[in-house]
């Protein structure tokens, strides 16, 4: 049969709902619009009789793939939100950027986690954590990215990751090997060609053609140049 329960604190409509009578803490919040931008997506309490009988933690779900959703809800039941404590910034060079919830005395690694980890690209020895300390924004050094297995998390913390300066190419033509490269920042076209197994055998050295960006606004300007001499 169906049920009522109430849905409250930091949620997007709070107020009654009749559900039926199979519903969980999951399809409750999605009736009632989920948390709120100030409600806790890791602390949502199931009230039964005045008393906490059990406490959602929905990251569990959305990053882990646990599902802890067996307690089926009864008339009276309430659903209560709690409001958001630590929010976590992560940025640069992680496979998932963006803005994550932590809870308790999480370190600041599980950040890192839920976005993912890092990803080919990153510099892991230019990390940057930027803290409101004090009422000022001071950047901590972060010498290994290990720290933040012992840094505990505050709200408004910021991490970023610096990536490496790596170039993709193309390279066409008479070489050995033609096609993309990601060189190192500092590479030049030598060192491409290089790592392009060098020339073919006919090959002709004082013939290639050099196409970016900063080319096409030189070639456009001598054009403009040799039109204005005319």
């Amino acid at each position: 049969r169906d049920i009522q329960i109430i849905m409250a604190g930091n949620v997007y409509n709070p107020g009654s709902y009749t559900l039926n009578g199979n519903s969980n803490i999951f399809s409750a919040l999605i009736v009632a619009g989920g948390p709120s931008e100030f409600g806790s997506y890791r602390s949502i309490d199931l009230i039964r009789n005045n008393k906490k009988i059990e406490t959602v933690d929905l990251y569990q779900t959305f990053i882990f793939a646990i599902t802890n959703f067996n307690t089926r809800l009864r008339s009276g039941d309430m659903i209560f939100v709690n409001p958001v404590e630590k929010i976590v910034t992560v940025s640069g060079s992680v496979k998932r950027p963006g803005e994550y919830e932590l809870i308790n005395d999480e370190n600041l690694s599980a950040a890192v986690l839920f976005a993912n980890g890092l990803d080919k690209y990153a510099d892991t020895n230019n990390i940057k954590l930027q803290r409101i300390l004090d009422g000022t924004i001071k950047q901590l050094p972060i010498i290994n990215i290990s720290q933040f297995d012992n840094i505990s998390a505050n709200d408004g913390d910021t991490i970023f990751v610096r990536s490496f300066s790596f170039r993709s190419v193309e390279i066409t033509g008479a070489v050995l090997n033609p096609g993309t490269y990601l060189m190192n920042e500092g590479d030049n076209l030598f060192d491409l060609i290089d790592e392009a197994g060098g020339f073919s055998k006919n090959a002709y050295p004082f013939g290639g053609v050099y196409e970016n960006n900063e080319a096409k606004n030189i070639n456009r300007k001598a054009s403009d140049k040799l039109y204005e001499s005319f």
